[in-house]
């Protein structure tokens, strides 16, 4: 590049900035990677400096317009450059995952981002793989006939770790209906627990919480379920001996009540999180994650 057109390009950059949305982020970014490549190295090293902006707002934007990833997705992209970066850091297989479960989305914070990297990376997929399958037969089989090659089905698929989901209509009807089934089985089984708590509890503490029955306390918000167990049983240490099964239920339920993949990570992370701070319940969220959450 000539010595005027970098003196330009450096006070157009240190005028204007990175950008304020995610298309203008990854805009300033092309435009650095296409200045560094036509640009001697010394020449860049120069050009970096005069913009003036910090080197590691520099490496990161830079790093942004360099990964070609990002095109087809930038109206999902959040608009801060460090989350931007974040997804620029994953390996080309986190990236598929990330786009596929909902993850590379507009709301996604850095936190969010390495929280979701750090599981995938140790568990796998955050969120399950759904695969589309239709069954035809040739003829009827009959009821014993079709319920013979169901268990047959379901037999195979449990030796890849996989399950059959059983139903008619589309593929996200029958899974949106087994997770509102699951919801309504595991809002049930909450409510009967949660009546004995309520019912024993100290009037004033009713009176704090927005909460007057089992049922009204199983379907709070997370937070007021866990304030009002802690609060009920005196400290947090209590809470988790006494109703440690009760809050991986009430996150499981929360799991099948939500449309959002993100949210279920959020939710399935919850999970994993209580298993690793609290070892005597890993074979409860063990359990929750294979009948209630997948």
């Amino acid at each position: 590049m000539k010595p005027t057109e970098l003196r330009q390009a450096e006070i157009d950059l240190a005028s204007s900035g990175y950008g304020e949305d995610a298309a203008s982020v990854v805009a300033t970014g092309r435009k650095l990677a296409e200045i560094q490549d036509k640009a001697s190295p010394s020449d860049f090293r120069i050009f970096r400096d005069q913009v003036g902006w910090h080197p590691k707002v520099f490496s990161k934007v830079l790093t942004i317009g360099r990964d070609k990833r990002l095109d087809g997705h930038i109206k999902d992209l959040p608009d801060s450059y460090s989350a931007i970066y974040a997804f620029s850091l994953l390996t080309d297989p986190e990236f598929t995952a990330a786009v596929k479960e909902g993850i590379l989305n507009s709301t996604a914070s850095v936190r969010f981002i390495s929280d979701w990297t750090k599981t995938h990376r140790l568990h796998g997929n955050a969120v399950v793989d759904e695969i589309s399958i239709v069954l035809t037969t040739k003829k009827s089989l009959g009821e014993e006939k079709t319920e013979e090659l169901i268990n047959a089905l379901k037999t195979s698929a449990a030796s890849f770790g996989a399950s059959i989901r059983i139903g008619s209509g589309t593929k996200s009807e029958v899974i949106a209906g087994e997770r509102e089934g699951t919801a309504d089985t595991l809002l049930a089984e909450l409510s009967k627990r949660m009546d004995v708590v309520t019912k024993s509890a100290n009037p004033q503490l009713l009176e704090q919480f927005p909460v007057a029955s089992g049922a009204d306390l199983a379907q709070a918000e997370m937070r007021v379920f866990t304030g009002f167990l802690v609060k009920s049983t005196g400290s947090s240490s209590a809470m988790w001996e006494q109703h440690g099964t009760d809050y991986c239920k009430k996150v499981s339920m929360e799991f099948n009540r939500t449309d959002s993949k993100a949210q279920r990570f959020n939710y399935k992370k919850r999970l994993l999180e209580v298993k690793e701070k609290h070892p005597e319940l890993g074979t409860t969220v063990d359990d929750c994650l294979e009948k209630y959450c997948r």
